[in-house]
């Protein structure tokens, strides 16, 4: 007997998990309900742009970071400029410092 697959909740579960763990909820329940298999691949897609979506803003948040930077350093403030370029969220994964 198949169960029905509530996609709201599984939504808002995938939002909860990790990367790792939604990836893997995903295959078990396109393994188990197949029927809803174009439903569970379009989660997939979202998984994707939004990782891409992610590594823009954390690269447009480093330039940006750096281009103040760059400006306050100019105007003869290299304390500020350290420590604008100290400010970074770790959510965004490790602080990349300075661009080459």
């Amino acid at each position: 007997m198949t169960t029905s697959i509530d996609l709201d909740d599984l939504q808002y579960e995938l939002a909860l998990a990790d990367r790792t763990d939604r990836i893997s909820l995903l295959w078990e329940l396109m393994q188990q309900h197949p029927e809803h298999l174009d439903a569970l691949l379009g989660f997939v897609v979202d998984l994707e742009v939004d990782d891409v979506r992610q590594s823009a803003f954390v690269h447009g948040a480093q330039m940006c970071r750096e281009l103040m930077a760059s400006f306050v350093e100019h105007q003869g403030l290299p304390i500020i400029a350290m420590s604008i370029r100290a400010n970074w969220n770790p959510s965004w994964g490790p602080n990349p410092g300075k661009p080459a």
